[in-house]
């Protein structure tokens, strides 16, 4: 019973060792801001691991609201701000601003 016992440790124990693997968290604390007057979206995360990036909904008429999102690049939390700029023609004018996250 006791050499079945041991066994079992042993195999458990190989087990945990050879499955360990980092953690994988979300970048925390994001906030993203827009700046009207640059027609820019930012993002910044100020803990976590993974990306973050920038989202800005653009539109050329603020009035329908009318437009689409334009995306900022990826950047990792705590370094970095994320920024999407709506074009300088067409949907140039900039109706909200928001984020993605990523935990790779």
């Amino acid at each position: 019973m006791r050499k079945i016992a041991a066994a079992l440790a042993v195999v458990t124990g190989a087990f945990i060792l050879t499955n360990a693997s980092p953690a994988h968290a979300w970048p925390s604390g994001c906030t993203a801001w827009k700046n009207i007057d640059t027609n820019e979206a930012k993002a910044k995360c100020t803990g976590g691991t993974g990306h973050v990036r920038a989202l800005a909904y653009c539109t050329a008429n603020p009035k329908t609201g009318l437009g689409g999102y334009v995306y900022g690049p990826w950047v990792t939390p705590k370094k970095y701000t994320s920024v999407a700029e709506c074009p300088s023609t067409g949907a140039k004018y900039i109706v909200a601003a928001g984020y993605e996250r990523a935990n790779w």
